[in-house]
């Protein structure tokens, strides 16, 4: 540290000699009123001169705190000169007496201006000093002892002040005496004498003061001079954002002649914006604001007199506190310029409009509106709520952290939230900071709002305006499909555009009754998720069908025939066009097998044929109803078809007909009809019975499967069905013959009756044989193969010869098989697989490991003697085993590696599945594992690392803390090579981070930094390793990223284009490297949930980078297994100098082909679901 010494002798004769008194006593500075002000020095009095090379500021009180509050603190500097000094840049650091560094007390990042013979006080942060202060700081100052350092621009000390048992170096001369508690260190000579002294020795140039006395910028200069010109600024002690508040600035001359011209200057406070000023006398010139800074050019001042600027500014809508500060007045005839204190105005309350709080992210405001989605529709995280508010500016998500079972929303309550505007995976959202005080809802009723009706191009193109509103749109569904926790349907325009619906299972929003090429109106809010927009249903009403612009004729009848051998027929025709359709014709064939018994409304029979007349029917879905009866031949054992129906009109010739009806003799429709030569049955929700054999019961699915002994002709209906039972307790068998009486329903797609209670369900007889069984042979393609499953839905179904798994057992108890004849041993992702045959373990349970699964199998294994009911579950055809069936162990062996030559180092990834530990916080899935689990996780993934022949640096993915690799690298088989912990914690709602182990014996960690993007492109963000690596031979530095890319669990093509963002902000990160280190060797490695050609790992390679299983031919590339299908989504990518060193690329086949394992199994086997990948290099 250096500081200029200079001797002051001189100076403190000058000074005393300009003083009103003599004294050096210190005396209480005047107290600031509401209107802070100073006044400056007339010319006729001599001002006091600083030796050269003396520097000007210096410190000249401090206080460390008072009894009971050791929060009471102040650092006071005082200018010694006659010129105003600008602090930006400037910093004050402590240095504790037992501490090793520097603590930053105060930065002064902005124009900060100390006046002439003035002083600036920094207080503790919420202390009241009796004074308001200059700025404020938070580190914490010890009376005991310590030294504080003031840094000017060029990082050199310009005054140092220790005491106590201050750090050598951190005093000048000696330290002065600790404080006494309540007592300040106040310079020399103290008081309105000045703080000037400085020998270089803070014993002799500091006292202590019994009555601290502060002072500001706006207290009047020491030594205390003659006055000339006076300064006063008052503002309201309190704004709302968006509003105006007015700055009132007063210049007094104070002195006993006229001040023909003098300068005021007032800098704008910081976010405030100028609107206007007026003055009480015209200006001598206009006003000048340039830079959020007006200059004022008063007219000539009498002997006390005033002149008053009145400054309006406008308040953004935010909360921050103004303060007006290095305000002035300037005269030539006055020797010193006047500076005024600091003036705060706390901009608070109000209530910020949503769309503008949209816009301000960062920013702590209130909003308030009407919830147009509810507490508990969306996953929000564990233990948190999200909802929707919306005002006529605009919409926000709410998301309420711990907000679970103390913040509940409906829609159309009236709400206010207090938070910080931020945004999440695309989402602008405001966060309540205490929750639950921080969400006010109103109780008086208020009406939901109306959704705005867009067009689908407007909803997916205007990001701007619409994310967060309550929306309409209308289009045609072209997919609907179901995900693990949640709906997703697509609706496209005639434009081609297309909106997905998002709909969140927690909503218990019905989407069966969704038909794909149906029009509808959608409604709920449009948000953006990960860059795509989508739309959030709320409630079941949501979704409303809607017609297109043309004549429909529906047709009701019964079920069964009534006992009287009578059925009623009742037609209606919808016109759904603009226009009135007249001369409307309505028409029936009588069926075959009956005579007509009576016809209503008007009806005339001619022949077989009945025909209504209505002379007009007015449009936009107008209707009209017509009724005939027919009595059945008694002689009637199965049905009643009514196959021909019409309508037509003048306006309307083409007639539309009605869809075909089946009415059953008895009491009972068979399973065929119910499941129809569609993907979709045409009973749902009606209330029906039927009958069939019990071909499987599945207690863990819901339910069992029946199937009839005789149905129909058609190939494409199926013969079984699921009767799903939720919860109730079965007491059935295969064999059974039952009757079922439920309601039709398409659950998840899949055609079911659904029972709710056990008297619907009537045993027939038992000990029935089973239906014959049907040999699974699917084609070859997807489509075809869908197809063809769909009229085997519900059936027993059988693959008989041998077949090779081409996936093991997953945790879901699911695996997949392709028949041996077919000649293949494994499917890869991209490949047209109809030739899969699912198979799943008739049950909803997770396996963490293997202990209630009934069998399992590896990738490779023969498995034949496979029957049981088909069903369909979460978008896949599934057989359901009724029997274990015989598994030969033909599969695949445990990978291994080569161990590492003296002069080669390795660098592994791999993605740990969910290793969490035993101690809070834990999320609610997976369960929080007990010791036992804990400890054979800690050795899988040490026995996995051994198998890896201990890689140099191991990067691990979905690890909870550090805490976890530290116990890893605690294991025995791991301690000879030290390997060192390394992780900084993201922001991932499920607690998953990536991290690092390397090895202490071949590495050296340079640097570790955690590559934070903006907004929030990433929850689990890169995390940056320099090492340094020793081989036998030299010397490698080497840069790592480890990602772990956001999962395609919400859908492949929603999600990508975030993967893109982050693949592109890898890339970024690594040209920043190669910047600096053109030939550095790089790698961005992890689990990055992109597939081998996909967009985000295509961007990397077009980046210069380049995966290293380009280099492995295409049957080798997977680390991961999904419905059958291998393929990739871990990766080491390397720069090319990088690539030169390359020696070989392992990929450790552990996880993706193997099984859950036993619970006391601590092998590497099933460890994971995802194998680790291993680049091997050498210089």
């Amino acid at each position: 540290m250096q500081k200029s010494l200079i001797t002051s002798l001189a100076l403190l004769l000058i000074f005393a000699l300009a003083a009103c008194n003599d004294s050096s006593t210190p005396t209480q500075a005047p107290a600031i009123t509401a209107e802070p002000g100073s006044t400056a020095t007339p010319p006729s009095q001599p001002l006091p001169t600083l030796p050269a090379g003396a520097p000007p500021v210096v410190i000249s009180e401090v206080l460390a705190g008072i009894q009971g509050n050791n929060n009471h603190e102040f650092i006071e500097l005082y200018n010694r000169s006659t010129s105003a000094v600008d602090l930006r840049g400037w910093t004050i650091w402590y240095r504790l007496p037992t501490g090793q560094e520097d603590l930053l007390v105060y930065r002064f990042e902005r124009q900060t201006i100390i006046p002439p013979l003035g002083h600036y006080l920094i207080g503790r942060a919420g202390e009241d000093l009796g004074l308001p202060v200059d700025a404020v700081f938070d580190q914490p100052i010890n009376t005991a002892g310590g030294g504080l350092v003031l840094h000017s621009t060029d990082e050199i000390a310009q005054d140092i002040l220790g005491w106590g048992n201050a750090t050598e170096g951190y005093y000048e001369g000696g330290a002065s005496a600790a404080m006494p508690n309540g007592s300040s260190l106040e310079r020399l000579p103290g008081g309105e004498a000045g703080n000037a002294t400085d020998t270089a020795n803070n014993a002799a140039d500091f006292t202590p003061n019994p009555s601290p006395t502060p002072q500001n910028t706006g207290s009047p200069v020491t030594p205390v001079l003659p006055a000339c010109l006076g300064i006063s600024l008052t503002a309201p002690v309190t704004a709302e954002p968006g509003s105006s508040f007015q700055y009132t600035l007063t210049i007094s001359n104070l002195s006993q002649e006229p001040i023909p011209g003098s300068v005021a200057e007032l800098p704008i406070p910081d976010n405030l914006v100028y609107s206007d000023a007026s003055t009480s006398s015209p200006p001598k010139n206009p006003l000048v604001v340039e830079n959020d800074h007006l200059t004022w050019d008063l007219p000539s001042l009498s002997p006390g007199e005033s002149q008053v600027l009145t400054l309006t500014v406008s308040v953004p809508w935010t909360y921050f506190t103004a303060q007006a500060a290095s305000y002035s007045v300037s005269s030539p005839d006055c020797a010193l310029p006047v500076y005024g204190g600091p003036v705060a105005t706390s901009i608070e309350g109000g209530v910020v409009p949503i769309g503008t709080a949209r816009t301000l992210q960062g920013s702590d405001l209130t909003i308030e509106g009407i919830a147009t989605f509810y507490t508990g529709g969306l996953y929000a995280g564990t233990n948190d709520v999200k909802f929707y508010l919306q005002d006529e500016t605009g919409g926000i998500q709410v998301q309420v952290f711990e907000g679970e079972g103390s913040v509940g929303v409906g829609i159309g309550s009236h709400v206010q939230v207090r938070g910080t505007v931020g945004i999440y995976r695309g989402a602008i959202q405001i966060v309540p900071i205490i929750v639950p005080d921080d969400v006010t809802r109103f109780e008086e009723p208020v009406a939901p709002l109306p959704p705005a009706q867009v067009s689908i191009a407007e909803a997916i193109s205007n990001l701007t305006d619409l994310p967060g509103r309550l929306v309409q749109v209308a289009g045609v569904v072209t997919r609907v499909e179901e995900f693990s926790y949640s709906y997703e349907i697509d609706l496209v325009d005639s434009g081609g555009e297309f909106l997905t619906l998002y709909v969140d299972k927690l909503t218990n929003v019905n989407v069966e009754s969704i038909e794909v090429g149906q029009s509808y109106r959608m409604t709920g809010i449009i948000e953006i998720r990960d860059t795509t927009p989508l739309l959030y249903p709320r409630v079941q009403a949501d979704l409303e069908q809607i017609y297109p612009p043309e004549l429909i004729l529906d047709v009701a009848a019964p079920i069964f025939i009534t006992g009287d051998n009578l059925i009623s027929y009742t037609l209606t025709a919808f016109n759904h066009t603009p226009d009135p359709l007249t001369n409307l014709t309505l028409q029936a064939t009588v069926p075959f097998g009956t005579s007509v018994s009576q016809i209503a409304d008007d009806g005339l029979l001619s022949g077989d044929q009945i025909t209504w007349t209505i002379s007009e029917l007015a449009g936009n879905g107008a209707n009209v109803s017509v009724s005939f009866t027919v009595a059945v031949d008694p002689s009637t054992t199965e049905s009643i078809l009514l196959d021909q129906t019409s309508a037509y009109a003048t306006e309307w010739p083409q007639p539309a007909n009605g869809p075909v009806l089946r009415t059953f003799a008895g009491s009972s429709v068979p399973i065929w009809a119910i499941q129809g030569s569609g993907f979709r049955s045409a009973y749902v929700f009606d209330q029906l019975t039927s009958a069939g054999i019990v071909t499987g019961v599945f207690p863990e699915l819901g339910g069992f499967f029946i199937q009839e002994t005789s149905t129909d002709a058609d190939p494409l209906t199926s013969s079984g069905i699921f009767v799903n039972t939720a919860t109730l307790a079965l007491n059935l068998a295969p064999g059974d013959e039952v009757q079922v009486t439920g309601i039709v329903r398409e659950l998840s797609n899949q055609t079911a009756i659904q029972v709710s209670d056990p008297a619907n369900i009537l045993t027939i007889s038992q000990a029935n044989p089973l239906p014959l069984a049907v040999e699974v042979n699917p084609p070859a393609t997807t489509a075809q193969a869908e197809n063809y499953y769909e009229a085997l839905e519900g059936m027993l179904v059988q693959v008989t010869g041998p077949s090779i798994a081409v996936s093991p057992t997953n945790k879901y108890g699911e695996f997949v098989l392709v028949l041996q004849e077919h000649g293949v041993s494994r499917l890869y992702q991209g490949e047209d697989n109809g030739i899969a045959i699912v198979v799943d373990d008739g049950s909803n349970i997770e396996h963490t490991d293997n202990s209630l699964l009934a069998y399992s199998v590896t990738s490779g294994d023969t498995v034949s003697g496979l029957i049981g009911p088909l069903a369909f579950t979460y978008s896949q055809y599934k057989i359901e085993p009724v029997a274990v069936p015989v598994v030969e162990r033909t599969g695949l062996q445990p990978g291994s590696t080569q161990p590492l030559a003296e002069n080669e180092f390795s660098l592994m990834t791999w993605n740990v599945l969910d290793l969490f530990d035993i101690i809070d916080p834990s999320p609610i899935d997976p369960p929080r594992p007990n010791l036992a689990k804990y400890r054979q996780d800690l050795n899988g993934a040490a026995a996995t690392i051994a198998a890896a022949n201990f890689p140099t640096i191991v990067a691990l993915q979905e690890v909870e803390n550090i805490g976890i690799l530290e116990d890893i690298a605690a294991n025995e088989l791991l301690l000879p090579y030290d390997y060192q912990p390394v992780l900084v914690e993201g922001f991932d709602s499920r607690l998953i981070d990536v991290g690092y182990l390397v090895r202490g014996d071949q590495a050296t960690i340079i640097n570790v930094e955690q590559s934070v993007a903006p907004g929030d492109l990433f929850s689990r963000p890169p995390l940056v390793l320099h090492v340094e690596i020793h081989t036998a031979s030299d010397l490698v530095q080497l840069y790592v990223l480890n990602n772990h890319f956001l999962s395609m669990s919400g859908g492949e093509e929603a999600t990508e284009p975030r993967r893109l963002e982050q693949a592109e902000w890898n890339l970024a990160l690594v040209n920043e490297i190669l910047s600096v280190h053109p030939d550095a060797l790089v790698a961005i490695v992890g689990d990055l949930n992109s597939l081998f050609l996909s967009a985000p790992i295509q961007a990397l390679r077009e980046g210069g980078l380049l995966p290293v299983f380009d280099t492995l031919p295409a049957e080798q590339r997977y680390t991961y297994i999904y419905q059958g299908e291998s393929q990739v989504l871990d990766y080491i990518i390397i720069t090319s100098p990088l690539l030169d060193l390359l020696q070989r690329v392992e990929i450790l086949h552990l996880n993706a082909d193997f099984p859950p394992q036993a619970p006391d199994d601590s092998s590497p086997l099933g460890e994971s679901d995802h194998d680790p990948v291993i680049a091997v290099f050498s210089p």
